[in-house]
């Protein structure tokens, strides 16, 4: 994968020193992260980047005078959340089902905690320009509106041809008109909604008991857990505790143990040659064939295939934007 460039493309100066560390318990105490984004297009209109956090702790915030389209990888995962002018949505599992929007001039703010694992590619398309680039007659900032996680079954085919294109493709018309054919889509898919989806968080568990549930399913992956003992080691009764842990994670105590046991089977598919089925064992499945069926049914690949499209790839020291 090498730089693109445009011959008419301006030269833009963006830092994307946007990312700060954090430490797994406290979000308060930041430190800042270098992030090389991989620079794979340039042109007038649009840019593409593409942005490995991996397993990082992080937190991020921007507001950026053009648009960002965000597309992550085939099995980002993540336990945080994420705004967009103080919209919050909810982050508990797979990111790759939908794309988030950020909308030129609008606050982007997002923390991944420990068990996340990011792998992006950021699309910048320049409002200044967009007009003249794919032919829209309206202001493309009134038109695009914020969004977390938009679907849509051409958006998704689009997106997953993207994913491909951007890591493989080196002709510079083509990713210019992928590109010009999500913006269209995500426009189309939109305005088919009569309101904008806002993904509010309602009651839930005390940040303090938040925290504790969180960090006893973590450090427990390899066990089963019993939902009585759990909730009265947090000091409720099953029932309100079901309730609550839905409400601020967005999916019931054995989805979200169920999510964390594959982020962390995929962590270990990534980073070590462990045979699948002490993988399986590891992360507290009885045996290998659950494990491939549940991680096929959230990674929509198997713990095999997974691991064959996540191999390390030396990335050419030039591509690297400094």
């Amino acid at each position: 994968m090498s730089l693109i460039t445009r011959q008419s493309a301006p030269d833009r100066l963006d830092s994307y020193s946007w990312w700060q560390g954090i430490k797994q318990t406290d979000a308060n105490s930041s430190h800042q992260i270098d992030i090389l984004p991989i620079a794979v297009l340039d042109s007038p209109w649009c840019s593409i980047r593409r942005v490995s956090l991996g397993t990082k702790p992080h937190k991020v915030s921007f507001c950026r005078p053009s648009h960002t389209i965000v597309i992550f990888d085939e099995g980002s995962f993540v336990d945080g959340e994420r705004r967009i002018n103080g919209t919050r949505a909810e982050s508990q599992g797979p990111l790759d089902r939908g794309i988030d929007i950020v909308p030129a001039n609008f606050e982007f703010d997002a923390i991944a905690n420990s068990g996340s694992n990011i792998e992006s590619t950021l699309i910048t398309i320049y409002d200044e320009e967009i007009n003249s680039a794919l032919s829209i007659s309206s202001d493309g900032n009134s038109l695009l509106k914020p969004d977390f996680n938009l679907q849509g079954d051409l958006l998704n085919a689009l997106a997953a041809r993207f994913r491909q294109a951007a890591l493989q493709e080196q002709n510079a018309t083509y990713l210019e008109t992928l590109i010009s054919l999500l913006f269209q889509e995500i426009l189309r898919t939109q305005n088919e909604s009569n309101s904008q989806r806002q993904h509010r968080c309602s009651g839930g568990l005390s940040p303090r008991t938040r925290r504790i549930a969180r960090d006893f399913l973590h450090k427990n992956l390899s066990k089963s857990i019993d939902l009585n003992k759990l909730a009265n080691y947090v000091g409720l009764s099953r029932f309100h505790f079901t309730r609550e842990f839905k409400a601020s994670f967005g999916v019931p105590p054995h989805k979200y143990l169920l999510n964390l046991r594959i982020q962390r089977a995929s962590e270990l598919l990534r980073e070590t040659k462990l045979p699948i089925t002490e993988i399986a064992l590891d992360v507290g499945f009885s045996c290998s064939s659950d494990f491939s069926r549940a991680f096929k049914q959230i990674m929509n690949c198997s713990p095999r295939e997974f691991r064959s499209l996540n191999r390390p790839v030396q990335i050419p020291e030039s591509t690297i934007v400094r």
